[in-house]
């Protein structure tokens, strides 16, 4: 029995033909090998070599090459992932730059997804291959399985309130003190100025004012009659 001649396309093999073909020729390889690993190997080796399956070699030589080429492809895009993570995360953007965090953050999420529960495969050797850190990719094995056991969407970044946020709080207010002519008057000598009016957002010009600040006395009897209080310039 000889190969039909010329071939067909390989490509136009449909798969669930490819698969019930190699359904057939493994079980068949593993009864007349007897479950011998080896042997299987020597076997199919020798059947590729042989001068009668001239014609077969090229063929599965060039099937092997298009997965040769795919894993290829995904060398590449491990690597730009790994470049990208690495010019994020350098000491002049990380560590003050919140939306590159976030950037990388979400890169190492999606690099671990189909591995995140995978105890085979450890965190450094992840951190090696994608260029990031340690704890950069511990984080994002311990994010990937909620979002993928709950079907998770990423929602937008919110950022942490400041520890001193409420100084914006306090910042009309202080306006509000400043422009009070009962703590504060006009300083006719001084030229005026430009500012930003936290209530409403505009640029005002405004006059410098000075403080009206208490006297500090030590004894009652010394408060003049000017109400206990004396001009302090800003």
């Amino acid at each position: 029995m000889e190969w039909s001649s010329p071939p067909n396309d390989v490509q136009q093999t449909s798969s669930s033909t490819l698969a019930e073909d190699v359904k057939d020729i493994r079980s068949a390889l593993i009864v007349v090998t007897r479950k011998d690993l080896s042997r299987a190997a020597n076997t199919i080796a020798s059947i590729l070599t042989d001068n009668r399956n001239a014609g077969l070699k090229p063929l599965v030589m060039e099937a092997i090459g298009v997965e040769d080429k795919k894993s290829e492809l995904n060398s590449h895009i491990v690597q730009g992932l790994a470049n990208c993570i690495s010019q994020h995360s350098t000491r002049a953007v990380a560590p003050a730059q919140p939306p590159q965090r976030l950037f990388v953050k979400n890169i190492c999420t999606a690099a671990v997804f189909s591995v995140a529960k995978n105890g085979n495969v450890s965190n450094q050797r992840l951190a090696d291959t994608l260029a990031a850190s340690w704890y950069q990719i511990s984080s994002a094995r311990n994010r990937a399985p909620l979002l993928v056991d709950q079907k998770m969407i990423v929602g937008p970044y919110l950022r942490n309130t400041r520890c001193d946020f409420i100084r914006e709080k306090l910042v009309p207010f202080v306006h509000d003190y400043c422009q009070d002519d009962d703590h504060t008057r006009l300083d006719t000598k001084q030229r005026v100025y430009e500012w930003t009016n936290p209530r409403t957002g505009e640029t005002e010009v405004i006059n410098k004012r000075i403080y009206r600040l208490p006297k500090l006395s030590l004894a009652p009897h010394s408060q003049g009659n000017d109400g206990g209080r004396e001009d302090r310039s800003r």
